[in-house]
């Protein structure tokens, strides 16, 4: 079977993205997404770090990452792989989890303490999920499902809170949220710092420490995600390069494919723009 990464975004539901890669052998760096990620592995083995743990997985698990987790999954050497990945607005499963909890929307998402689930019942529920979102002639059938299936995770989710580990402190926070709002312009490390209230060490130590990667790391990270809406709009990639803060075409390349495993053409191809 040859390698095929295709991308499927269903008219109806414009708050999810769905990714399918068959034998692919591509590893990825750590990295982290704004959505609610959650994907299954049809095939192969692959090793899945999260939470600062590394766990070898293979057919039928299903894989969990709360927005901005960092995360990574990479087959083993010289092995392939397949995979399907169904990446969820934030804000659509907020407000579902406010619905599912009784409490208000207005206090933010807080993050699933599960990040794997393994057996056959959740493989063929996510399958069947996925099956209903990439047919064209079952809307509501899809939505009740969509709606049922996340509902589900909110219930059986033992805690519902972010876990210590994902809990960070003020300051850490305050980086990170200034390196997101800021990611398509040139800052230093010191301007880092400044907001943080640390000094540079502490900074890059306790950052990489708490978040697994570093705070340069989170910047190319949000630039990518930034360039994957935009591509998805029709701009020129070299346009795109350029807004989203990448010195020029080979840089942008370079960190689009190492962290979405496909170049921003074959992207954007995939969003019908030609």
């Amino acid at each position: 079977m040859s390698e095929q990464q295709v991308f499927y975004r269903p008219e109806h539901f414009p708050m999810l993205e769905i990714r399918q890669a068959r034998a692919t052998s591509v590893a990825y760096h750590r990295h982290s997404h704004e959505e609610f990620s959650i994907g299954v592995v049809d095939s192969g083995n692959t090793d899945y770090f999260i939470d600062g743990q590394t766990r070898r997985i293979g057919p039928g698990a299903v894989v969990l990452m709360n927005p901005d987790q960092v995360h990574s999954c990479n087959p083993l050497h010289l092995q392939s792989w397949s995979y399907r990945m169904l990446y969820l607005q934030a804000d659509w499963l907020t407000a579902l989890q406010a619905e599912v909890l009784e409490r208000s929307p207005d206090s933010g998402f807080q993050a699933l303490s599960q990040s794997l689930l393994c057996g056959d019942s959740h493989y063929q529920q996510y399958h069947q999920l996925c099956s209903l979102l990439t047919s064209p002639d079952s809307r509501l059938g899809a939505e009740v499902n969509l709606t049922d299936y996340f509902a589900e995770l909110i219930r059986a989710d033992q805690r519902c809170e972010a876990p210590d580990r994902l809990k960070c402190a003020s300051h850490l926070q305050r980086a990170y949220e200034f390196i997101a709002d800021e990611c398509v312009r040139e800052i230093c490390l010191d301007d880092v710092a400044a907001v943080a209230g640390l000094s540079r060490y502490r900074l890059v130590h306790a950052f990489r420490q708490h978040y697994g990667i570093t705070p340069h790391a989170l910047q190319i990270t949000r630039r990518i995600s930034h360039a994957r809406q935009l591509l998805k709009t029709g701009n020129s990639i070299a346009a795109v390069a350029a807004d989203t803060g990448f010195t020029d075409q080979s840089h942008f390349h370079r960190h689009f494919k190492r962290q979405v495993a496909v170049t921003p053409r074959q992207y954007q191809l995939s969003a019908g723009y030609r």
